[in-house]
């Protein structure tokens, strides 16, 4: 990431300074999201409140029209939640919009990226960095025990973020432009995230892993390398999987999975709702009901645990009372912000897959594209079984990465049309 203009006064000078500071808290927040929960939260935080300096720094910035957008989507999506919480009585609550005020990262993040290029390589470092702190999760769970990412805080998160930034890492080690070796720290930070994700257990990172690998083969990307390397690329996965089959963590990965099965089929019988896929199941049902009642604007997060408190006295659904959302995205929104919190996610998607298909047709920006569109769908596919757009870690890690890919895509065009208005 280089600076675009160069300084001539003192002043100048010193909102450089404060840029760079920013780009390096930024980048920092990210790759720490990977190997400890506690403090990239709030690094997180923080981040809210100081990035939108930048605007007194450099009041005159120039922000691409994808960038304001792409902050007023997200910005909606805050609005929204705070119009709900805040009827619901939950405004004053810290516990219940701690998270949303991710949303709101943008603002900041836009005005400080715009200032920059995020040029490949350091793009690319900083997905390297974040792998290989995924991976020291790992190596400190062996060294000093603890099981599913316990040295990071927050098993789910890191799973699901490891899963996201190693295929980010694949998908751009097909980059010609750079190096070899680039190209081989990228696919080995592809293998180092991969290996954080297995040993987080998390089941829904192995899903969008198997639809990620179905698009990947079906919708086209091995259109965009030559023939020997789909033949290489075909064989490192497949070595990759062979060594994951032949390795003791396969065990711990197939009793995980055979777990997933059984605990459906008692829940279906009757058996037990007491597991961690029946509880979903039952959590799913509070969030239904909780929306049926509150449509428009949703109930807010205290009317969603009244709900589930009424329904656990009706015996409707027996809930362990630590459990406080519904582990589903659209499901959570919909109960606790209604058809306005859901028309904001439905509408914040749209502009970013949007974005990332009509950057596909740009040689320079197609790859990037293609790591916008890994790092949406895998949102979506996360937030089938979790609360992915509503937790301040992920929300926050979702947020930069979409616009260091943004900034970077708008760069790219304006290099190659510098006079464009993009």
């Amino acid at each position: 990431m280089t600076l675009v203009s160069q300084t001539v006064t003192p002043y100048q000078m010193f909102s450089k300074a404060v840029i760079y500071i920013f780009v390096f808290l930024i980048g920092l927040a990210f790759a720490s999201a990977h190997l400890d929960a506690s403090p990239s939260q709030k690094q997180l935080t923080h981040l809210v409140w100081l990035l939108p300096l930048a605007f007194i720094i450099h009041p005159k910035v120039q922000i691409s029209t994808d960038e304001r957008r792409f902050v007023l989507f997200s910005a909606l999506m805050f609005v929204s939640a705070l119009i709900s919480f805040s009827l619901a009585g939950d405004v004053t609550s810290f516990q219940s919009l701690k998270s949303y005020w991710g949303y709101l990262l943008p603002v900041g993040l836009v005005v400080t990226l715009a200032n920059i290029k995020v040029t490949r390589k350091g793009l690319y470092g900083l997905l390297i960095l974040a792998a290989v702190m995924a991976f020291v999760v790992v190596v400190k769970d062996h060294l000093y025990g603890g099981r599913r990412g316990a040295h990071h805080g927050l098993s789910i998160p890191y799973g699901v973020m490891s899963t996201t930034t190693g295929l980010l890492c694949l998908i751009l080690s097909f980059d010609r432009s750079q190096s070899k070796w680039l190209r081989l720290a990228l696919v080995l930070a592809f293998v180092a995230g991969m290996a954080a994700s297995f040993w987080s257990l998390t089941r829904g990172a192995w899903l969008f892993l198997v639809l990620w690998g179905v698009a990947f083969i079906g919708l086209g990307f091995l259109k965009e390398i030559s023939r020997r390397r789909k033949i290489a690329a075909v064989f490192i996965l497949a070595a990759i999987f062979v060594a994951l089959v032949l390795s003791p963590a396969y065990k711990a990965i197939d009793k995980r999975v055979a777990q997933a099965y059984q605990q459906i089929e008692y829940y279906m019988s009757g058996k037990s709702a007491n597991t961690s896929t029946g509880q979903r199941f039952e959590l799913w049902k509070v969030a239904i009901n909780t929306f049926a009642d509150n449509p428009v604007l949703g109930a807010g997060r205290s009317g969603f645990l009244r709900e589930k408190q009424a329904m656990n006295a009706e015996k409707e659904v027996k809930i362990r009372s630590w459990l406080e959302h519904a582990h589903n995205d659209v499901l959570w929104i919909s109960a606790t912000r209604g058809i306005l919190g859901l028309a904001a996610f439905v509408a914040f998607f749209a502009f970013l897959f949007n974005f990332y298909r009509r950057s596909l047709s740009n040689p320079d920006t197609r790859l990037a594209a293609y790591a916008g569109l890994t790092v949406c769908a895998g949102a979506l596919v996360y937030g089938l079984t979790d609360i992915f757009m509503s937790l301040k870690l992920t929300v926050g890690y979702f947020m930069i990465l979409n616009a260091l890919l943004i900034r970077h895509i708008i760069s790219q065009r304006n290099a190659a049309a510098p006079y464009a208005d993009d």
